[in-house]
């Protein structure tokens, strides 16, 4: 998620099972963690070496919280 958060960064989170576009979060998506804004239909890194990830209805996406803050 850089340049908003840097590999080793502490991230405070609300403990929710969604947040709304625009928002970001932590989700698993098929297994793999995630810090990413939430898109529509999609996944958004904020660092433009990585694409947005793409949502089907096949894939198994579990939000655990959203990113309030950083230590």
């Amino acid at each position: 998620m850089e340049p908003t958060f840097h590999d080793g960064d502490k991230v405070l989170v609300e403990k929710c099972d969604s947040v709304d576009t625009g928002e970001i979060g932590i989700f698993v998506v098929n297994g793999e963690v995630f810090i990413k804004e939430r898109g529509n239909g999609c996944l958004i890194s904020h660092n433009e070496k990585y694409k947005p990830i793409r949502l089907s209805e096949h894939d198994s996406v579990f939000c655990c919280g959203r990113v309030v803050g950083r230590v």
